[in-house]
């Protein structure tokens, strides 16, 4: 399955921790409100198959010789 969706990230470190921050290509009303983590919580809950999808960008960014992404 391919896909036209484009999303803009910032990628950083907090606490040591590497962290991906979604800046643009989301609906940001259905994330507004609440702390971040329940944001975050909602992202989880409703667009999962993107965080997997940012997930496997990441492994083919870093491993350029990986299989192609979907």
């Amino acid at each position: 399955m391919t896909s036209d969706a484009r999303f803009e990230t910032v990628d950083t470190h907090t606490g040591g921790e590497p962290t991906r921050l979604v800046a643009g290509g989301l609906d940001r009303a259905a994330f507004e409100g609440g702390s971040v983590a329940e944001q975050r919580d909602a992202f989880a809950e409703t667009h999962d198959e993107v965080r997997e999808h940012l997930q496997k960008a990441e492994a083919k960014f870093l491993n350029p010789g990986a299989e192609s992404l979907p």
